[in-house]
């Protein structure tokens, strides 16, 4: 699959480890019209190994037509919220919380 719109953040966890998540399309050069999934991966050494991509879901909508993930860095909040940059109908930020 293609990663286009790649959209990485670096993510802290309260035992002290990290791990990069990574938000991307599937389709290069994507538009609202025609775009691949929202996917992300993770990766817990620092980018040498990733497991296995997952398909975003926001939240009760069943497809994600017009939605388009990044270009762009997430960020991280001091509570743990990780927050995103994409396009999904009138919203312009999506979040993604941990534990």
């Amino acid at each position: 699959a293609a990663i286009s719109n790649p959209n990485p953040v670096q993510v802290s966890f309260k035992n002290g480890s990290t791990a990069i998540l990574l938000h991307f399309d599937t389709l290069n050069n994507p538009s609202s019209s025609k775009h691949g999934l929202d996917m992300q991966i993770w990766s817990f050494d620092d980018g040498r190994t990733w497991n296995q991509e997952s398909v975003l879901s926001f939240g009760n909508s069943t497809t994600n037509t017009g939605a388009l993930i990044g270009p762009s860095v997430g960020i991280q909040n001091s509570e743990g919220t990780i927050y995103f940059s994409m396009v999904f109908g009138n919203s312009h930020w999506l979040y993604w919380s941990h534990d």
